[in-house]
């Protein structure tokens, strides 16, 4: 879909796209965020940035934004536009960690696999690892499920892995690796957030078994 920058809950601010690698696309200038300014010579201008995204609820690392201005001189129009990459994040995104009774377990977001939780600013597109570990234990292994991620403020949740533990769109989150020597479930992501959102919240049910009956079905193997 297509929408001026901030304004992607204005209905009459957004074009949805059709499949179709061209469309038109119309922006009031009255509700839309539109800048009209006169020009010294008489003439006068607008200018927008219209965001393409690419996914329907998430912001990816794959959007771009297109800041498009129209002249209008004393006998026609024309139309200028100029490409670049979408604002990155200005806040960092904040780690859950959730503890059942035994063994521990928990849920990190990090730059490098088996390295610290991310605590910085990380912009959308960038490469990290979200990864669910377990205290090393020779009678528990766990699998992993219904991941998501989540907008509570907004009300908005997007499915990742679905109860059988398999990944639900590829393009925003890979299948899980099960690395049980390592007691890790793993999988290699590029950060996205929710539109005029800066944070998001992930969730995961986590199912503990016991070994050797923990049988894994689903997912990558190491």
């Amino acid at each position: 879909m297509l929408y001026p920058k901030g304004l992607s809950k204005n209905e009459r601010c957004v074009t949805q796209g059709n499949g179709s690698t061209l469309l038109t696309v119309r922006v009031p200038y009255e509700d839309c965020d539109t800048l009209r300014e006169d020009t010294d010579d008489g003439n006068r201008s607008f200018t927008s940035t219209v965001v393409v995204q690419s996914h329907p609820l998430l912001v990816t690392g794959d959007d771009t934004a297109y800041q498009i201005g129209c002249y209008l001189p004393l006998t026609a129009w024309k139309d200028v536009n100029t490409r670049f990459r979408v604002s990155t994040v200005t806040e960092p995104p904040e780690p859950l960690w959730a503890t059942p009774a035994m063994p521990a377990c928990w849920l990190l977001i990090s730059a490098t696999l088996g390295g610290a939780a991310v605590r910085g600013a990380v912009g959308v597109g960038d490469p990290l690892f979200f990864s669910v570990e377990m205290d090393k234990s020779a009678t528990y292994g766990f699998t992993v499920h219904n991941c998501s991620v989540r907008d509570d403020v907004m009300g908005m949740s997007q499915t990742l892995i679905d109860e059988n533990g398999c990944a639900v769109d590829e393009r925003l989150f890979g299948q899980f690796t099960y690395d049980q020597e390592a007691q890790r479930v793993y999988t290699e992501f590029h950060a996205f957030r929710f539109p005029n959102r800066a944070q998001v919240l992930f969730r995961c049910d986590v199912r503990l078994c016991l070994k050797p009956r923990c049988v894994i079905r689903f997912g990558k193997h190491r």
